[in-house]
């Protein structure tokens, strides 16, 4: 247990400034994940941006251009490079979602570690205290 009378007002104020670092970090993860959405956004608008060119130049310029020469090939030639380029974007906006971490995981591993190392400074020195609960993280390391 604490030993020193003076040792529970330390340890409040250390605890009250772990959390506020906690805070300024998980402030500065949630900045980095607004941009990435922002990120994600755009790319979901290229993609469908190039799906109504594929469409629209399709339909309009090709069609009237080349319906002497090749009839309906004339549709199909540009409707289909537009439309891969589309899912080419759309499939590379599925891999950048799919493949990132989640909200606010770094901060709440740091908040754990935060825990455990608290838990420890307060532990009976006996060994004979239980283990630190890691609900937090959900990776039981």
């Amino acid at each position: 247990m604490l030993t020193s009378p003076g040792a529970l007002p330390g340890l409040v104020r250390a605890g009250a400034a772990l959390l506020v670092a906690r805070a300024e970090f998980a402030s500065v993860e949630l900045a980095l994940v607004r941009a990435q959405f922002v990120r994600w956004l755009l790319l979901a608008t290229l993609a469908l941006l190039l799906g109504l060119l594929g469409l629209l130049s399709a339909t309009a310029v090709v069609s009237l251009v080349l319906w002497p020469l090749l009839g309906w090939g004339a549709l199909l030639v540009p409707a289909v490079g537009y439309l891969a380029a589309a899912t080419w974007v759309v499939v590379k906006l599925q891999r950048e979602v799919d493949a990132a971490p989640p909200l606010l995981h770094e901060t709440l591993q740091e908040i754990a570690r935060d825990r455990d190392a608290l838990l420890q400074a307060v532990a009976p020195r006996d060994g004979n205290s239980a283990e630190p609960s890691r609900h937090l993280t959900g990776d039981g390391q």
